[in-house]
C-alpha cells in the first residue's frame, strides 16, 4: 500500500461540501488538485470516502494535475471500450484501483462499512 491513513490525514487539502460537481459526475465526492467536492453534507461524509478522496489528493501531488487528468480519463475512455460500462472503466482506472485498495484496508482496520 502505498499511502498509510496517518499520512494522509497530514494533506494540506480543501473541503467544499453541498457541491454541485460530484453530483453531475454521479459520485459521492470528487477531487480537483487539492481540493475534494461532495454532493453531501459535512456530516454525512462516510470516513472511508474521505480516506478515498485523500488518496486521489496525494495521487495529485504524486503526479501533478495535467498528469493525473491526462491518465485518469485517458484511461475511463480506454476502459469504456473494453467493458462496454461506465462503473467498469471507472473501478478500472489505477487511480482508482489504488484508492479502493486503501479505502477497503481502512474499512477493514477501523471497522467502517
Amino acid at each position: 500500500m502505498r499511502y498509510s491513513v496517518d499520512f494522509l490525514k497530514t494533506l494540506k487539502y480543501k473541503v467544499k461540501y453541498n457541491h454541485w460537481l460530484p453530483s453531475l459526475l454521479r459520485a459521492y465526492g470528487t477531487v480537483v488538485n487539492n481540493t475534494i467536492y461532495y454532493a453531501l453534507e459535512e456530516e454525512s461524509v462516510p470516513d472511508h470516502i474521505h480516506i478515498h478522496e485523500l488518496v486521489h489528493v496525494a495521487q495529485y501531488k504524486r503526479d501533478g494535475v495535467v498528469k493525473f487528468l491526462i491518465i485518469y480519463f485517458t484511461e475511463y475512455i480506454q476502459n469504456y471500450f473494453i467493458y462496454k460500462d461506465w462503473y467498469q472503466a471507472y473501478i478500472n482506472i489505477r487511480y482508482e484501483k489504488e484508492a479502493m485498495e486503501i479505502e477497503q484496508y481502512y474499512r477493514e482496520q477501523y471497522g467502517e462499512n
